[in-house]
């Protein structure tokens, strides 16, 4: 049986750079504050507390988050915010931020030679930066780190872009634990002709509330005649990090009103993950109906680990759970189905591989007869707790009988019903739906 229109109970898809088509209503988007938007190629400013950002990979949805870094857009060497070596000389360049100036530093001689910027102390808890730079001539090593200038005195770590492969690595013997790293290209041809990538790591420091410095060495800590571009530079007090902002940007709200019913259907979620590290959050979400029990909901209840929830508010609630271990940019697959009693099924697809899947049993009293929520959220709860960062490509609801696959029974089920959910398309006038399966 093929999936008509009366069977959809949601649809939403980010291909079209806007809030249509609506079904199930028109979805409501905030945020007090201005942010930047990647685009192809760059990142461009927007302003207004109701403009989404629609960027290449999906609609970019993210928690409230403080950059310490003081002028991150403007990594000036000479300036009252960030010192340089002697031997590095400077070059205003074109910046991938519209509105910002970018620097291309060359190390004229000598080893070691760094930017350096002191902001705050040390936590003692996660702490996230990152850089991101443009590469130009014959420059092979670019070098981030986080200094703790107290009783662990040494770099709480370091990380290396090797810029012919594009590889990221942490260097030997950090100060720090629990210490990850990595990238994201940004461009494969910047504004200054090289290619641009977003290097980060996550770090946890030995001390508390000892001197913090951010040191970033254009062409390595060698002895190197060599440099590259700096476009900007973050830090922020948490295990994991969003995209890059001066000062504070505000949480970005995206939800509709009016949820569908309780009852049998199967919701499909697909989204880019957008950072890395949980950072300590509570049970970030993907998507929910969940201010308050009766409430379903997705989130992630460790870093690794997706949990599918359910709670009628009568009985114990119920919980399936899948390790999926993300990490930023992979592509990430969900199907949810809550069957008509009151059970459920979470099957799950990382980067287009093998299917998971993990379920929980119906409760004795069934379905509720109403959500407690009236809203229908995504990467945060009713009222902006719980936030997530991540980049949403689609969100789309049907009943449960619509979909061939569902109860099919065969073997290659849950393959079938994620290429089935996978497959709907709904054009944006809403009239005709397509389905591949």
């Amino acid at each position: 049986m093929a999936i008509t229109k009366a069977d959809i109970l949601w649809y939403w898809d980010h291909i079209y750079g806007n809030l249509a088509p609506v079904v199930g209503g028109q979805p409501v988007f905030a945020r007090a504050g201005n942010a930047f938007v990647e685009t192809a190629e760059a990142f461009n400013a927007i302003t207004g507390q109701t403009t989404p950002r629609f960027e290449p990979d999906g609609l970019r949805l993210e928690l409230a988050q403080t950059n310490l870094v003081i002028d991150p857009f403007n990594v000036n060497g000479s300036s009252a915010s960030w010192s340089k070596s002697a031997s590095l000389t400077k070059t205003a360049v074109t910046s991938i931020f519209e509105g910002e100036t970018a620097y291309k530093y060359i190390n004229a001689s000598g080893s070691s030679q760094s930017l350096r910027q002191a902001f705050g102390t040390l936590t003692g808890s996660p702490e996230a930066s990152f850089v991101v730079v443009e590469n130009f001539g014959a420059n092979t090593v670019t070098q981030l780190g986080i200094f703790d200038g107290g009783g662990s005195a040494g770099f709480v770590a370091i990380i290396r872009i090797t810029w012919s492969t594009g590889a990221v690595t942490v260097d030997s013997s950090p100060q720090g634990s629990s210490v990850t790293a990595g990238r994201k290209k940004i461009a494969d041809i910047g504004p200054n002709g090289g290619p641009v990538y977003l290097i980060w790591f996550i770090a946890t420091p030995n001390d508390s509330g000892s001197a913090r410095t951010c040191f970033i060495y254009p062409g390595s800590t060698s002895t190197t005649t060599t440099g590259c571009i700096i476009h900007a530079a973050q830090h922020v007090e948490a295990g994991l990090f969003t995209s890059p902002v001066e000062g504070t940007r505000p949480i970005e709200i995206f939800y509709w009103n009016n949820p569908p019913l309780p009852q049998g259907m199967i919701v499909y979620c697909k989204f880019l993950i957008g950072s890395a590290g949980s950072g300590g959050l509570a049970s970030p979400r993907v998507w929910g109906i969940d201010d308050g029990d009766p409430r379903v909901m997705v989130f992630w209840s460790t870093a690794a680990s997706i949990t599918y929830h359910f709670d009628n508010n009568i009985d114990a609630a119920k919980q399936a759970g899948i390790s999926i271990s993300p990490s930023p940019g992979d592509l990430i697959e969900l199907v949810n189905i809550l069957f008509s009693d009151g059970a459920g099924r979470m099957i799950s697809r990382k980067n287009g591989a093998a299917v998971q899947t993990d379920t929980f049993t119906a409760p004795a009293s069934g379905l509720p007869s109403a959500w407690a929520s009236d809203r229908f959220t995504l990467n945060n709860v009713h009222g902006g707790t719980s936030p997530g960062a991540n980049q949403f490509q689609q969100m789309k609801a049907v009943t449960v009988g619509s979909v061939d696959s569902a109860t099919d029974g065969t073997g290659t089920g849950d393959e079938d019903l994620m290429a089935e959910m996978a497959a709907l398309v709904l054009t944006p006038d809403g009239e005709f739906v397509s389905n591949a399966i």
